[in-house]
């Protein structure tokens, strides 16, 4: 955090505690009429009024309040709006989570340490005071979270109730068995009681959710109290049956029977002359949560009296870790939130440099503004271009101007990794920004208006690649953080949950009524800043990595359907679906997904069962060991061709159904387009991701996809590519009076090709595409289609507003009508499309080498080194050819003995001989991987050093390792520029493609 962003985060903090404490306003608005009195002195008073009625003045306050000294009083804090039955509950859940950042740094004097041990491995010493509050804070958010969900629905509290059974009972599980160890069932079904006390069941589905309900929970009670108190052992003298039997088996006998209990309890009429336990009156909602308070106090309390305070810290810091890591949906929608924060901040940017200048030079200096970033941006690239040898005399005697731009900006660009990898995809930005201005200047459309616009959406992108970069650097960089660090992360991370929460939770709904919301986001939150502050309790730092990372993946897996949907509603008044729906939809997706991943496995598996369950086998240790489910498997074209027909007999299925739903009514025709892409969205996002779920670790990895993306690149876009594009096509048809049914008949066809072409031509074409560095091109051709389809539903989805031959037409403030726009599009996608076609030509010709029984297939411009009648070294083939920037690249290939201790092993042993060796100044390994989807057992090494002739130039490699029979391991490894390396990379891997194709065929 820099300096700016410190001083919000305290105001944002501020104003938190001034919805918990109120009198804090009054302070506050004490010091503020003093100011005021000062500007109102009559010496002052008519030089502020003149100064601040400018429009200048005013734009640079609002741009000044956004970004530096904004008041967050509109999103303070206020108990008042809540339902009056939970102010009782959050003030102190909001007073417990303000406590917890503020005592955060505290936390780092070592006063009566304790030595706290995670399930996870970790180990460290936190203050006693503090494992105190942590024994005295997680009651509270789980009585929270049972109460919320108990007044919501019976799902939630059926999942709530089997989550607090899991991860409270972790807190005691190491303890000798007590009777205390009951309390804990007790709160469970208090909580049920409650929830069935609460909920109606005047229905046949709601008897028959009511009849769940009771059995799961009581199960869900039975189970602890079996398990966790003397009745487990006194049953094991009459029952000789194994441990687990008893405690399961008895425990789901025993909940049913106490479930069954609890609702026929639940359901006495109120009548005061009974007993009290009997008089059916109506639960208190604040009772209830303090009676859970008060019985998990003791519990835990009683759990340290059987053990220590350390050991029950540790339990208590395994029990916050497992309950986290399953509240990633959390961390995805505050992931994806920080959108709509990025996008009002550039509409304040915009609109503040509108009022700064007067609106006859707006234009001019915009128009310069944007093309001067753009020659900024591309600044280090052309000085690169210009210092070459082969750029023209002509050309290089512009570098010293451009030289000069570049070392004005490298202080604040070029200096810092972060700045340089969001400016060189900002350029893309910029350069669509200039061919934007020339399309409005020729259509006489240039105006102050649309230049806003533009810079409307240029600075929304500026912002949103700084978010991305800066969330993926925050995770990629080594942990550097200290206390105040994560202090301040707390308080920013406390306000950010606070405007993300505070709003949805204030809602309501049949389902979720807005007292039972917020007491789920309170206790929500209060666990997330207990983690917060236990981890930095015991200085595990990497806490904030880890949940950056979490964020970050929120963003890569859902935040291209979420803002899509965003943007589209900003476009369509009034979608004709409900968000509900479409989240349903979304969810439906992503258990299609997950079996797409299962076939996929199988198919790697040439289809068989036994190797389908091998593959599932590795993948499982894969994730115990590394937690990373990427494993290699090669995939069979039929399947590419499988999967297009299963996926569009799903959005047939589910346009048949949406069809039989919504036919006739108002907008029944544009609904279906919703709900197919909703459904092809939910597919695509968690068909590359790794979902932590409460499965089997079997059973998880079955679903899992066989490579986990954690970043926007191109195997994440044609896989959103691949499955948007066909619903668009067969949703925008269905759009209109015209018949409907038979174009969704012809169109399926084509739908099914489309999905089968871009899958088949990543999966088979990918490697070559990425040696004849084309693939960029590709994928910016399909992406021109998917913009293309977008419009074209957007323009049936509401006909355009614009007449081009109205006269007021040019005074619009749109940047591009539809027409232009598509226009643009296609005819960008042409050159693409074009240039593509000619670069993908890269051509392999088969060589004989003496170091190899096989021949070997690479581009003819490497040129053999080895003299003629040379046989000093049989072992070893080098080649040499101009690189593709300036310099020479170079390739060897040969063979060397195995080492019995394996592949990595003998990689070691190499890379030790090549530090040893001196040749190699500032020797660095960048990356070892499997190659496996290239070549069997192949293994890579990325590396990078220094050149030995002055001045020192770094190079980059890249080394393969392929094991053979006879005690030999072949390698080949090629050095060059750090600029070329990826094409390189690329080319090395579609000539080991090509070898490992030549030996399955012999």
């Amino acid at each position: 955090m820099n300096f700016v962003q410190i001083i919000a985060t305290l105001r944002k903090f501020g104003n938190y505690l001034a919805g918990i404490f109120p009198a804090l306003v009054g302070i506050v608005d004490f010091f503020s009429k003093q100011l005021q009195k000062i500007l109102k002195h009559p010496l002052i008073a008519p030089w502020w009024d003149k100064f601040a009625a400018t429009p200048f003045a005013k734009s640079v306050w609002k741009l000044f309040e956004r970004f530096y000294w904004r008041t967050y009083s509109k999103d303070r804090l206020d108990l008042e709006e809540a339902p009056p039955a939970t102010v009782g509950l959050l003030r102190p859940l909001f007073q417990i989570c303000a406590l917890m950042c503020v005592l955060i740094p505290l936390t780092q004097f070592e006063i009566c340490p304790v030595t706290v041990e995670a399930f996870s491995g970790f180990k460290g010493d936190a203050p006693a005071w503090s494992v105190w509050l942590w024994l005295l804070f997680l009651p509270f958010a789980w009585a929270a979270l049972l109460v919320g969900t108990a007044i919501s629905n019976r799902i939630a509290f059926s999942l709530t109730a089997l989550a607090a059974a899991n991860f409270v009972m972790t807190t005691v599980i190491l303890m000798p068995r007590s009777f205390f160890n009951a309390l804990l069932p007790v709160s469970l079904l208090i909580g049920l009681a409650l929830c069935e006390r609460t909920l109606p069941r005047i229905t046949r589905t709601n008897k028959i959710m009511s009849a769940l309900n009771l059995a799961i929970c009581g199960s869900a009670a039975a189970i602890p109290l079996i398990i966790l108190t003397p009745i487990r052992p006194w049953l094991g003298t009459f029952v000789k049956l194994p441990g687990e039997y008893i405690s399961i088996g008895g425990g789901i006998i025993l909940g049913v029977l106490i479930g069954t209990a609890v609702g026929l309890w639940s359901q006495l009429p109120e009548n005061h002359e009974r007993p009290f336990f009997l008089r059916g009156a109506a639960i208190s909602l604040s009772g209830c949560v303090w009676t859970i308070v008060s019985l998990l106090t003791v519990f835990l309390f009683a759990g340290v009296s059987r053990g220590d305070l350390g050991q029950s810290g540790g339990l208590i810091l395994t029990s916050l870790e497992l309950t986290t890591s399953y509240l990633w949906p959390i961390w995805y929608f505050i992931g994806v939130g920080i959108l709509h924060k990025l996008m009002g901040s550039s509409k304040t940017f915009a609109s503040a440099i509108e009022g700064m200048f007067p609106r006859v030079i707006l234009a001019p200096l915009l128009v310069l503004g944007l093309l001067g970033a753009l020659v900024f941006a591309l600044s280090e690239r052309l000085c690169l271009f210009l210092s070459a040898p082969t750029t023209a005399p002509a050309l290089q005697a512009t570098l010293p101007f451009f030289f000069q731009m570049y070392n004005v900006s490298k202080p604040y660009i070029w200096s810092n990794p972060q700045n340089v990898i969001s400016v060189h995809w900002l350029t893309w930005v910029l350069l669509f920004d200039a061919i934007v201005i020339f399309v409005l200047a020729v259509q006489k459309r240039l105006t102050s208006a649309a230049l806003v616009r533009l810079l409307f959406l240029t600075a929304f992108a500026a912002l949103l690649i700084w978010e991305y970069v800066f969330q993926m650097t925050s995770f990629i960089r080594a942990p550097g953080h200290s206390v105040t660090a994560l202090f301040f992360f707390a308080i920013w991370l406390l306000w950010l949950m606070h405007t993300v929460g505070w709003g949805i939770s204030s809602k309501s709904s049949p389902c979720w009524p807005s007292a039972g919301r917020l007491a789920i986001y309170s206790g929500i939150a209060t666990i997330a800043l207990l983690d917060i502050h236990a981890r930095s309790a015991c200085k595990d730092f990497k806490l904030m990595n880890e949940l950056f990372l979490t964020m970050f993946r929120g963003v890569i897996d859902v935040g291209l359907p979420y803002y899509f949907l965003v943007w589209t509603s900003k476009k369509v008044e009034n979608i004709p679906v409900k968000i509900s729906t479409l989240l349903g939809l979304f969810s439906l997706g992503a258990l299609a997904s997950f079996l797409f991943n299962a076939l996929e496995k199988l198919a790697a598996a040439s289809w068989n069962v036994p190797g389908m369950l091998r593959l599932v086998n590795l993948q499982y240790e894969q994730l115990k060991n590394t937690g990373s489910p990427n494993i290699d498997i090669i995939v069979p074209p039929e399947w590419y061709f499988i999967r297009a027909l299963l996926y569009i007999a799903l959005l047939a299925l589910v346009y048949l159904i949406a069809r039989a739903r919504v036919d006739g009514t108002a907008r029944g025709s544009q609904t279906i387009l919703f709900v197919l892409v909703a459904f092809a969205s939910g597919i695509a996002s968690f068909s590359k991701t790794l979902l932590e779920l409460p499965i089997p670790g079997e059973a998880r990895a079955l679903i899992a996809p066989s490579t986990q993306e954690l970043l926007f690149n191109c195997n994440l876009f044609q896989s959103y590519a691949s499955y948007w594009i066909p619903a668009l096509l067969l949703g925008a048809a269905q759009i209109g009076k015209e018949s409907r049914t038979l174009l969704f008949v012809i169109l399926t066809p084509l739908a099914v090709a489309a999905h089968f072409a871009i899958s088949w031509l990543y999966g088979e074409q990918e490697v070559y595409l990425r040696a004849c560095d084309s693939l960029y091109l590709v994928t910016a051709a399909v992406a021109g289609v998917f913009v293309i389809l977008v419009v074209i539903a957007l323009e049936r989805l509401k006909p355009s507003e614009f007449d081009e031959t109205k006269p007021e037409f040019v005074s619009q403030s749109t940047l591009l009508t539809p027409k232009t726009f598509a226009a643009l599009v296609l005819t960008t996608g042409l050159i693409v499309g074009t240039m593509a076609i000619v670069k993908t030509n890269i051509k392999l010709e088969d060589r004989q080498l003496a170091a190899l029984d096989h021949l070997v297939a690479m581009p003819p411009s490497w040129q053999d080194q080895t003299k003629a009648g040379d046989s000093s070294n049989q072992s070893i083939t080098t080649f040499m050819r101009p690189s593709e920037s300036t310099g020479v690249s170079l390739m060897q290939i040969g063979t060397v003995p195995s080492d019995p201790a394996g592949t990595q092993a003998l990689l070691k042993q190499l890379l030790l001989k090549a530090v040893q060796s001196g040749m190699y100044p500032n020797f660095a390994v960048l990356g070892i991987e499997s190659w496996g989807r290239y070549c069997p057992n192949a293994l890579s090494c990325k590396f990078s050093y220094d050149t030995l002739q002055a001045p020192a130039s770094p190079r980059s490699g890249i080394s393969i390792l392929i094991p053979r029979d006879g005690g030999k391991t072949e390698f080949y490894t090629v050095h060059t520029n750090p600029s070329d390396i990826a094409v390189e990379q690329a080319q090395l891997a579609l000539m080991i493609r090509k070898v490992r194709d030549k030996l399955q065929r012999r």
